[in-house]
């Protein structure tokens, strides 16, 4: 496999992962609905906010590099609500701040997609706090 395909076969995942969140979102009723997603500011993360926010979610945008949470905030607020928290999430003391915030925000929170990455080797279920 080339490296072209290989980029398109992850680009198809990606997209096939997204709609397949988003469709199961959109099975109750979506308007006015508060999500957090972690990683909003690129792949996954960000794919899935942009699409839960065309679905008329409240979405807060969870990463670490205020730019690029103003870039995706726009393109959100375009059309629908969007939180923008600058935090790393490598520092797990301010979260229950942040989902207060959110709350407060946005409303109840329904939905939590966790799409930040780590560079930790291991699989998820093996990692700590710490490491996650």
């Amino acid at each position: 496999m080339t490296h072209s395909s290989d980029l398109s076969s992850a680009i198809g995942r990606r997209e096939f992962l997204v709609t397949a969140c988003v469709s199961e979102f959109n099975r109750g009723s979506t308007g006015g609905t508060a999500v957090i997603v972690t990683g909003a500011t690129s792949g996954l993360g960000q794919a899935v906010a942009l699409r839960l926010a065309a679905a008329e979610a409240n979405v807060a945008l969870l990463g670490r590099t205020q730019r690029d949470l103003d870039n995706v905030s726009n393109e959100i607020e375009a059309k629908g609500r969007a939180l923008p928290v600058r935090v790393d999430l490598a520092f797990a003391a301010r979260l229950a701040e942040i989902v207060d915030r959110a709350v407060r925000e946005l409303g109840k929170l329904s939905v939590l997609v966790n799409a930040a990455g780590t560079d930790v080797p291991g699989s998820a279920g093996s990692l700590s706090l710490e490491q996650w």
